[in-house]
């Protein structure tokens, strides 16, 4: 396993000079760079609410990754958004995986004869009725009024416009579609740490 102390971060100005004795083989200088890197990198993989046992493989691959990668970093004052990219991406790539696993065990389980399922339902169809179901649920951790406005939006049928929706919410016409992006935003982070997100 690779070390994952804590300490003191640098100041900007030693980015480019820890950077280049990563670069430069000295054995001490990357376990600094963990060490020094560690909470950030621990705080961005928190920010994806992973399960306990997720979050140290996640820091490990972000590790991993970086390693791999600092001949990439072009700019050693950007050291910080580098790293936040790349356990940002660590985390997602972990829901993701999550995800197909959860969809494999069950389309396994869906074709296992031994176990009951909707008889006459196409598989394409359970698969809608899955999608909906995990709609349903997101929208329902959203709250009021998110969960108002992506409904006029996307599942009335026809969808309310702009100006019906503003009559009906007593609200300017110029504020739905902001509120539109920030609830669609709130949905997206409901299906992450959720694990919905393939």
């Amino acid at each position: 396993m690779i070390s994952a102390g804590r300490g003191p971060s640098p100041s900007a100005s030693n980015h480019a000079k820890l950077v280049k004795r990563c670069l430069g083989g000295e054995s001490d200088a990357w376990d600094e760079f963990i060490e020094t890197f560690a909470n950030l990198i621990y705080s961005t993989i928190l920010r994806f609410d992973l399960p306990d046992d997720e979050v140290e493989e996640t820091f490990q691959s972000s590790v991993v990754a970086m390693y791999e990668r600092l001949l990439t970093l072009r700019e050693s004052g950007k050291l910080v958004s580098w790293i936040v990219g790349i356990a940002s991406r660590q985390s997602i790539n972990r829901i993701r995986s999550r995800t197909r696993e959860k969809r494999a065990l069950q389309k396994k389980a869906a074709s296992d004869p031994s176990k009951p399922r909707l008889e006459g339902v196409p598989e394409d169809e359970l698969e809608k009725l899955e999608d909906a179901q995990m709609v349903q649920e997101g929208l329902a951790s959203l709250g009021e009024p998110c969960r108002r406005l992506l409904t006029y939006l996307f599942l009335d049928d026809p969808p309310k416009s702009y100006d019906e929706i503003a009559s009906l919410e007593d609200v300017p016409r110029g504020s739905i579609g902001p509120n539109r992006q920030r609830c669609l935003e709130k949905m997206r982070k409901v299906f992450e740490r959720r694990g919905w997100l393939v």
